[in-house]
C-alpha cells in the first residue's frame, strides 16, 4: 500500500509544479498585455485551475486516508485473531427441523427479552436436548430482526468442547469474537478499538482481558441496542471467568444490552446466574419438547432408508421412541439410526424391547459393536482432542500407523494399513462422528479451499470416553483421558513424519498423498507436551523424538521444518536448536552426550539457549548452560533482556 501512497503523493507535487509555472508563464504574459478584459480572463483562468488543483489535492488525500483505513483495518483483523463460530451455527442450522423451536421463539420470555434490553436469558437442559438447536434459531430470528436495523448490533459465539481448539474454549476469545462480530456492523472501526490498537503500542503487545472487556462495553454504547447470544457455557475451559464477566455485564444498566446464555444446569452456572436480578429462566423439559421430537421423528422416518418400513412399522417405532425420550434429541437419534439398520421386522422388534435407558448406554453398545477397536479408539481420542478440526482424509490416516501387538513396539507408518476409501472413517464412527466444512491451504493452488471435516457428534461422547461410567461397561477399553490421548496423538505424528526420511521425501507432488503431513509437523510438538509424561518414563515418545532429531543427517526433521517452518527455511540451523526450540528435553541431553556444539549459531533465535529461554524451556536451558553454553554470543543476544543469572 505504501507504493500507491508514494504515488498519490507525487501525483499531487507535480500538479503543483505545473501549476506554479502556469502561473508564472500567464503573469508574464498579463505584464505585456494591456488588454484589460484579457487580464480578467487570465486571472479568471487562473482561478480556476486553482481550484482545480486543490480539489485533486483534496480527493488525492481522501484516497490516501482511505488507504490507509485499510490498511488498519487489515492490522487490526489480524491483531485481534478472533475465532470464526459461524460454521457451528450453519451447521446447527443444517440439523433445525422446519416447525420445530416454536414453543421457545414464541414464548413470552424470549419476547420480553427481545424486546426489553438489561434482561439475561438463560436456556438450560439436560444433554443432548437440542439447546444448540435452539440457540441457533434464536440467533437466525435476531439476525433477521437487526439486518435492517443499523443501530442495531449482534454477535453470537459457540463454545465447543467436542476437541481441544483453544480458540473456542477460553474467555479471552469469547470476547474478542464479540467485538469483532460488533465491529463488522459498523461502516468504520469503531473508534474504541482503534484506541486499543494504539495503547497496545500499534498491535506490537496483546490486550489483557480487563482491556478487552472495556473495549467492549464501549462498543456496545455506540449501538442503539445490541444482541450477544452465548451457546454451551457448560463446555468453556474457563466457566467461572465467563461466569463472573456475564455477572458484571449483565447487572450494567445501560439501556442497550440483550444476553442470552445456553448450559446445562452445571451448579456454578446456576448458582452465578441466578444470582442476576434481571433473569428469563427457562427449563427446556420433556413436555415442551416432545411436539419438536414427534416432528423430527416424522421427517426421520420420510428418509429414504426408512422406505422399507410399512405406516404400521413406523408407528411401531415411533411408540417407544416417544417414550424414552424425556426431551433428549440426541438418544432418539442415536435410535432411529440403529433401528434403520435392522434387515427384518424380527430384528427390529427385538432391538425396540431392548432399547438403550440413556446416551451412555447407547455408546457402550455402539462401541461394543466395532470390529476394529483398536482403530475406532485411537480416532475418537484423536478427535476428542485434536488441535483444529481435521479433514476426513487427515483424519484417516490414523489408520497407516502400525502400534504392533507389544507394548514395547515402537509404532511405525505402514502404507498397506491406508484406508481404500478415506470415507470409512464415517463408517467406522458412525454415531459418534458429524460431518462439517473446513477450510485448508491447498499448496498447489496457493489458495485457502474449503472441503469435508469431521468432529465428534456431540460433546456428550467426550465425556462419556472420558468418564468412569465406561469403566464399568462392557466398552471399558474405550476409556481414556487427556494426558493419555496426547501422548498417542504426539505418537502418530512422530511416526508419520519419520516415515518422511529421505532427501526427495516430499516434494509438491507427494505432499497430497499425505494428508495428515501438515497437522503433524504443526501440532507434534504441542500434543507431546500437553501429555504431561517426562520424557524419560515414557519410552515410545523418548525414542521417536531421538529418531527425529539425531540421524545424521535429519532428513525427517528437515522435511518437517519444510511442511511447517515459522523460520527461514533457507538457512537450516542444526538439530540442536530446533530440539531446543520445539522442548524435548531428552533429546537435547542426548545431542548433547553425543557432541552436539551448544553454542552453534542459526535460526531466527540465533543459538539453542536464547531459543529455549524465549520458548520458557527453563530445564533445557540449565543444562545448555551446564554444558558451556554462552550466554552473550558474538551475533546475537538474549531475547527480552535475557542473561545467563536470569535463567
Amino acid at each position: 500500500m505504501s507504493d500507491r501512497i508514494t504515488q498519490c503523493q507525487k501525483r499531487y507535487t507535480d500538479l503543483g509544479g505545473k501549476l506554479a509555472r502556469r502561473i508564472e508563464l500567464e503573469t508574464h504574459a498579463m505584464m505585456k498585455e494591456t488588454h484589460v478584459t484579457d487580464t480578467e480572463a487570465t486571472v479568471k483562468e487562473t482561478h480556476t485551475m486553482v481550484k482545480e488543483a486543490d480539489g485533486t489535492a483534496k480527493e488525492t488525500n481522501t484516497r490516501v486516508k482511505l488507504l490507509e483505513d485499510i490498511e488498519m483495518e487489515k492490522k487490526i483483523e489480524n491483531w485481534m485473531d478472533a475465532p470464526d463460530t459461524s460454521p457451528n451455527f450453519n451447521a446447527a442450522r443444517k440439523k433445525h427441523q422446519p416447525d420445530t423451536g416454536s414453543w421457545f421463539l414464541d414464548g413470552s420470555a424470549f419476547t420480553r427479552w427481545k424486546k426489553h434490553p438489561d434482561i439475561l436469558l438463560w436456556l438450560h437442559g439436560g444433554p443432548g436436548c437440542g439447546k444448540t438447536i435452539l440457540c441457533a434459531s434464536a440467533i437466525k430470528d435476531i439476525i433477521d430482526f437487526c439486518d435492517a436495523k443499523l443501530s442495531t448490533g449482534y454477535a453470537y459465539f459457540f463454545f465447543d468442547g467436542r476437541s481441544a481448539e483453544a480458540a473456542l474454549l477460553v474467555h479471552d476469545k469469547l470476547v474478542r469474537s464479540i467485538i469483532m462480530q460488533l465491529y463488522h456492523r459498523c461502516d468504520h472501526v469503531p473508534a474504541p478499538l482503534v484506541e486499543m490498537y494504539l495503547k497496545c503500542d500499534k498491535g506490537t503487545r496483546q490486550p489483557h482481558i480487563e482491556l478487552l472487556e472495556a473495549t467492549l462495553l464501549r462498543i456496545v454504547d455506540t449501538f442503539d441496542h445490541v444482541y450477544i447470544v452465548i451457546d454451551s457455557l457448560d463446555e468453556c475451559s474457563e466457566r467461572q471467568e465467563v461466569v463472573q464477566w456475564i455477572q458484571s455485564i449483565a447487572s450494567r444498566p445501560s439501556g442497550k444490552l440483550h444476553m442470552a446464555v445456553s448450559s446445562r444446569p452445571e451448579p456454578e452456572i446456576m448458582q452465578g446466574l441466578r444470582a442476576l436480578s434481571q433473569l428469563e429462566d427457562i427449563v427446556i423439559s420433556g413436555q415442551q419438547t416432545d411436539p419438536d421430537i414427534h416432528s423430527y421423528l416424522n421427517a426421520r422416518l420420510s428418509q429414504r432408508d426408512a422406505a422399507k418400513w410399512t405406516n404400521a412399522q413406523k408407528d411401531m417405532i415411533k411408540a417407544p421412541l416417544m417414550d424414552g425420550a424425556d426431551g433428549m434429541f440426541r438418544w432418539v437419534a442415536l435410535q432411529a439410526d440403529r433401528l434403520m439398520k435392522c434387515a427384518s421386522t424380527q430384528e427390529l422388534k427385538k432391538q425396540l424391547k431392548s432399547l438403550p435407558r440413556d446416551l451412555n448406554e447407547s455408546y457402550s453398545r455402539t462401541l461394543s459393536e466395532t470390529d476394529d477397536p483398536a482403530t475406532l479408539k485411537r480416532l475418537l481420542q484423536m478427535l476428542a482432542y485434536s488441535r483444529e478440526v481435521m479433514t476426513i482424509e487427515g483424519i484417516a490416516e490414523v489408520a497407516v500407523i502400525d502400534f504392533g501387538d507389544d507394548d514395547s513396539d515402537l509404532p511405525v507408518y505402514e502404507a498397506d494399513r491406508r484406508f481404500a476409501d478415506p470415507d470409512h472413517v464415517l463408517r467406522l464412527c458412525y454415531g459418534f462422528v458429524s460431518e462439517v466444512d473446513v477450510e485448508v491451504y491447498d499448496r498447489a493452488k496457493s489458495a485457502w479451499l474449503f472441503t469435508r471435516g469431521v468432529k465428534l457428534a456431540h460433546f456428550s461422547v467426550k465425556e462419556y470416553l472420558i468418564s468412569e461410567h465406561i469403566l464399568a461397561e462392557a466398552a471399558a477399553k474405550f476409556h481414556t483421558n487427556e494426558k493419555l490421548s496426547h501422548s498417542m496423538i504426539a505418537q502418530i505424528f512422530l511416526a508419520y513424519l519419520l516415515h518422511f526420511d529421505k532427501p526427495d521425501s516430499l516434494w509438491n507432488d507427494t505432499e497430497p498423498f499425505h494428508p495428515l503431513a501438515d497437522y503433524a509437523a504443526k501440532h507434534w510438538a504441542s500434543h507431546f507436551h500437553s501429555s504431561g509424561l517426562d520424557q524419560g518414563n515414557d519410552p515410545a515418545l523418548r525414542q521417536l523424538t531421538l529418531n527425529l532429531f539425531e540421524p545424521s543427517p535429519p532428513h525427517a526433521m528437515r522435511n518437517s521444518l519444510h511442511l511447517y517452518g515459522s523460520e527461514d527455511q533457507q538457512v537450516v540451523a542444526s538439530p540442536l536448536y530446533y530440539a531446543c526450540r520445539s522442548g524435548a528435553t531428552a533429546a537435547v541431553a542426548s545431542l548433547i552426550n553425543k557432541g552436539a556444539d551448544v553454542n552453534t549459531t542459526g535460526g531466527d533465535y540465533y543459538t539453542p539457549l536464547i531459543a529455549a529461554s524465549e520458548k520458557g524451556y527453563l530445564e533445557i536451558a540449565q543444562l545448555l548452560l551446564a554444558h558451556g553454553a554462552a550466554t552473550n554470543p558474538a551475533g546475537g543476544e538474549m531475547g527480552g533482556g535475557c542473561t545467563g543469572s536470569s535463567i
